[in-house]
């Protein structure tokens, strides 16, 4: 008998794997990070179940990962349509294909979870295209959005290896997550930062600015004249190295008040001292088109970026990507998308 946690399922799965790293006891046991030779073991054994001896999973097993995740239903896959289940909570898809190799992690005897990559380009079937990339931004982050919020863990994997998996595999949605993990940065630490990448880095065909690819939460080693005492390095949220340019999201939480203004100030000189042109992006110049437009052509100009475009079919086109993101545009702007 053997099934694995697919989709979604095992993407929540990953996420928790994260999140206890470094923190496990004997209640975290089925929370396992696993090597690849171990995957490829692993992979291998479900292989055999599925051809030798089919059973379907038990409801002990499948009420262990109920009790384990959230996300309703349970997405599973089994090897064998004869080992198909029935059960509200519970989705079943047949996998009846050779896997991917090293694409199943064993959660306990009998029981796997797909790995982060082969969930990726499983979601290739399920997500739009530039949903697709968002999510291929948090799965290579370090921050898993849930129903308790924004929560923070290490990445689940690379864009590399995203791509790799999904550009050697016939699965279906290989083709959508291939093209989809050409356009993930990794190492994006929030949703807004990710926002803000795409925004900057898609090509203008999906509504983003075409910029050169940035670094994201790129550390900047700082010399003893940068004056932040205490402080040997500092984190850029956007950084691109051959132009020396840094930039900032200040979200309304974190960044006001005269103490974090005091501290934004240091931080701006300390880069300016290293050679770093830095520039501040708040949460409500991101949410505006006409603001974060002439924020973006001036960062273009020093990255020596011409953009040429359609104002108009860009304008259509960017709304729809804020959209399919999540950045709520101003009212008072909608009439810009519309002329």
């Amino acid at each position: 008998m053997g099934f694995a946690l697919c989709f979604t399922s095992a993407l929540e799965y990953w996420n928790v794997c994260a999140a206890r790293r470094g923190q496990a006891s004997a209640s975290d046991k089925p929370f396992s990070v696993k090597t690849p030779s171990e995957r490829m073991r692993d992979t291998e054994a479900f292989a055999r179940h599925a051809a030798n001896s089919p059973q379907k999973p038990t409801k002990e097993d499948t009420n262990r990962l109920l009790e384990l995740l959230e996300k309703r239903p349970l997405h599973i896959m089994v090897g064998n349509p004869a080992e198909r289940i029935s059960r509200p909570e519970i989705s079943c898809h047949v996998f009846a294909q050779p896997l991917p190799s090293a694409s199943l992690a064993k959660i306990f005897p009998g029981a796997y979870a797909c790995a982060p990559e082969f969930a990726f380009v499983q979601m290739g079937t399920k997500l739009p295209f530039i949903q697709l990339v968002k999510l291929g931004f948090e799965i290579c982050g370090t921050y898993s959005e849930t129903s308790r919020g924004i929560e923070k863990r290490p990445s689940l994997t690379t864009a590399e290896k995203l791509l790799e998996t999904a550009t050697s595999t016939s699965f279906p949605g290989c083709e959508n997550a291939a093209r989809a993990a050409s356009y993930v940065l990794d190492g994006s630490a929030s949703p807004r930062e990710t926002q803000l990448a795409m925004l900057l880095s898609l090509p203008a065909k999906y509504g983003g600015y075409g910029l050169p690819r940035p670094l994201l939460n790129h550390r900047i080693a700082l010399s003893r004249q940068s004056g932040v005492i205490g402080k040997h390095t500092l984190i850029c949220d956007l950084f691109w190295p051959d132009a020396n340019l840094a930039i900032e999201y200040d979200s309304d939480e974190f960044h006001t008040g005269a103490l974090a203004i005091s501290r934004d100030s240091q931080r701006r000189i300390a880069l300016e001292v290293e050679g770093i042109t830095c520039i501040n992006i708040v949460n409500m110049r991101l949410k505006s088109f006409v603001a974060f437009d002439e924020t973006a052509l001036g960062i273009a100009k020093i990255l020596g970026k011409r953009i040429r475009r359609d104002p108009h079919a860009f304008a259509k086109k960017n709304r729809e990507l804020r959209e399919a993101i999540g950045i709520a545009t101003d009212a008072f702007e909608e009439d810009m998308y519309s002329m």
